[in-house]
């Protein structure tokens, strides 16, 4: 139903796209890594579950965090770790040049075994080119791809980040998702990142060029 959207800022000019899992590839061509230079403790997100405004404090040599770099957590690896038939996939589009991409997973059953929930999809992956980043990009995407899900019968998007990715944990929170739940524990490969997940309640929406001015 939503397989072409414009968007339009003072600055921006796109076309989000959706595409089948062919996509795979140039999606791979866009990068997810970010600087790592503040994080979320355990008692600020305790508050921002209550609603408090996020307040990061500066990490011990900052860093830079790719995700991608991790075995297995490329998008040319998912095919063979996942059954990308219950995926769905959208592109951004600055002329004839990618963007940014976003990742949704419409059925979680294979996703989230026993936590599953039939009317949740979940926010796999979203990525915008670091030049393109804080335009607009990333929120036209995610405004697309809820308007997507809740065309498919979903009543809810869930997103998972980490405390040490605070540009992405700001993102979910102004685009109206709620802190769910914080799990110190759930990367034992990695102790010093915390797991979040948020989830946001679809319906009621806007039209996006007139949100993102």
């Amino acid at each position: 139903m939503f397989a072409r959207g414009k968007y339009r800022s003072k600055t921006l000019k796109l076309e989000i796209v959706e595409k089948s899992r062919a996509f795979i590839e140039q999606y791979s061509t866009i990068p997810i890594a970010f600087d790592v230079r503040e994080c979320l403790s355990a008692e600020v997100l305790a508050d921002a579950s209550n609603g408090t405004a996020l307040r990061p404090s500066p990490v011990e040599g900052p860093n830079v965090k790719d995700y991608d770099a991790l075995p297995g957590q490329r998008p040319a690896d998912w095919p063979r770790r996942w059954n990308l038939d219950k995926w769905w996939f959208a592109a951004a589009l600055d002329g004839e040049r990618y963007v940014g991409a976003i990742a949704i997973v419409m059925d979680t059953v294979e996703i989230a075994g026993p936590r599953h929930k039939p009317d949740e999809a979940m926010l796999w992956d979203i990525r915008v080119m670091p030049e393109q980043r804080r335009r607009g990009v990333g929120r036209a995407l995610l405004s697309f791809a809820e308007r997507h899900a809740q065309a498919f019968g979903k009543l809810y998007m869930s997103a998972e980040t980490q405390n040490i990715n605070v540009a992405a944990c700001r993102f979910y929170a102004r685009a109206g998702y709620t802190l769910q739940s914080v799990d110190r524990f759930a990367y034992p490969e990695l102790p010093q990142e915390t797991q979040l997940i948020w989830r946001k309640q679809l319906g009621g929406y806007a039209d996006v060029e007139r949100n993102q001015r």
